[in-house]
């Protein structure tokens, strides 16, 4: 996805940090207040103060109470149009997805990748591979040279089964797009689960990660700034 030129008189690119703003609620559809001020690396009144003005620019619908927590910035349909340059079916958060939002943007965040073109969204993902659907996997980065998929399960119980559907769904998806996996467990399944799971699916035959790195790593430990992320990339 190409963030598009601008007009000199054009209010919305005044600054970087508006930009950036944008495009990352573009990537993700919405964010909260206190996530969008910790990707841009600002207090929360500078937050505010710039949510003011893509309002008035017609960049932004009114903060949104969706469920418990702060409330959410949605981008509008002109926000969505200006980044990926054409027109897009509006969009509006619900309840259950706001903890898989605000997860996959507190992950992104905790490894680094909120720079412009540091982090290939889900949805631009789905529209570039026209794929029907949820995309199986939230996100791709560059982790340690190697080009990471990133899979963010905020799932409460999951059985066996399950879990065993969506890892083969998002390995192979993944596989296509790079050499790795970061799946990170925001819910209720643990990093070793997952990895024991994947282990019997290699054994099987049902899954070849031969050329393929895994990991899993528990969603408090990823966004703890005094732990460091241990994956087979390094340290984030």
């Amino acid at each position: 996805m190409t963030l598009h030129a601008h007009d000199d008189d054009d209010y919305f690119y005044a600054t970087s940090r508006e930009s950036r703003a944008i495009y990352a609620l573009v990537q993700h559809r919405a964010m909260q207040p206190d996530v969008l001020a910790e990707f841009l690396g600002t207090g929360r009144n500078h937050v505010y103060e710039m949510l003011t003005r893509l309002r008035a620019g017609g960049m932004v619908h009114p903060l949104q109470k969706v469920s418990t927590g702060p409330k959410w910035i949605v981008p509008t349909r002109a926000a969505v149009a200006r980044v990926f340059g054409h027109p897009m079916p509006d969009w509006q958060p619900s309840r259950l997805w706001c903890a898989r939002g605000r997860a996959i943007a507190k992950a992104r965040i905790a490894l680094g990748a909120t720079g412009f073109y540091a982090w290939h969204s889900d949805r631009e993902l789905r529209y570039e591979n026209e794929y029907r659907g949820a995309y199986p996997y939230d996100g791709g980065l560059t982790l340690g040279g190697a080009l990471v998929a990133v899979k963010v399960d905020v799932s409460n119980y999951t059985p066996p089964s399950k879990l065993a559907e969506t890892l083969v769904r998002t390995i192979r998806t993944a596989a296509d797009m790079g050499s790795g996996l970061l799946y990170v467990c925001a819910g209720d399944t643990e990093p070793e689960t997952a990895l024991r799971t994947i282990d019997a699916l290699t054994r099987q035959g049902v899954l070849d990660i031969s050329a393929f790195k895994v990991a899993a790593v528990d969603f408090d430990d990823l966004t703890d700034p005094d732990i460091p992320v241990l994956t087979p990339w390094g340290v984030a």
